[in-house]
């Protein structure tokens, strides 16, 4: 079975080893720590994001929209060149 390199990882650091041994040995009781786990995240939820991070990531989503648009007019631009240049043949 293919592992991702962070399962690889969990099996070589000391500090997660354990764990991964317990858990490959035992599936009832990983679904049940992890359900537990889970329902502890669900009830806490996540801290509200400041406003300069919401300003952040909207920035960037600006950016990348732009750097996209420019990579996609290139792209148009070669793609009439080349079939330009190929009708000239």
């Amino acid at each position: 079975m293919p592992y991702m390199p962070y399962d690889a990882s969990c099996w070589q650091d000391p500090k997660t080893a354990e764990w991964v041994q317990i858990y490959a040995g035992n599936s009832p009781r990983f679904f049940k720590d992890f359900a537990a786990a889970y329902g502890k995240l669900l009830a806490l939820g996540t801290a509200p994001e400041s406003a300069a991070a919401q300003s952040a990531r909207a920035s960037e989503r600006t950016r990348r929209d732009a750097a996209d648009t420019a990579l996609a007019a290139d792209m148009a631009t070669a793609i009439t060149t080349t079939s330009a240049m190929a009708s000239s043949f």
